[in-house]
């Protein structure tokens, strides 16, 4: 399979918050896997994709949460739970920083790991 994704995935299990601001649905989950260009998030309760293309994310850090503007590139049931990529949309340089520098923080293993592959 082809691999179009520019950079490393980590897996780094933060939790999320998913607002929809067209319908105001909501949802939480928890990320799968994360880079500066977009995450892979495991919901806990369903988001429609046909009304959520634009989203707003919050990423709950355990000091501090980062909010970003996304847009749901694909969704997949997973039984009672939906599966969503999304792409983030405009992420400056600092909260990209803040996304490395807070998987550095937690979870430093498997940032060395994937970051030397």
């Amino acid at each position: 399979m082809l691999e179009r994704r520019s950079s490393i995935r980590f897996n780094a299990p933060f939790a999320v918050d998913l607002i929809a601001p067209e319908s105001t649905q909501e949802a939480s989950g928890v990320i799968k896997d994360v880079n500066y260009a977009g995450a892979r998030i495991v919901l806990d309760n369903f988001l429609d994709k046909a009304i959520a293309e634009s989203i707003f994310l919050f990423i709950r850090f355990p000091e501090d949460s980062l909010q970003l503007d996304g847009k749901v590139i694909w969704a997949k049931d997973l039984g009672d739970k939906r599966e969503v990529g999304l792409s983030f949309v405009n992420i400056n340089d600092a909260d990209k920083g803040i996304i490395y520098n807070r998987i550095f923080k937690y979870y430093k293993q498997e940032f060395l790991q994937r970051w030397w592959q």
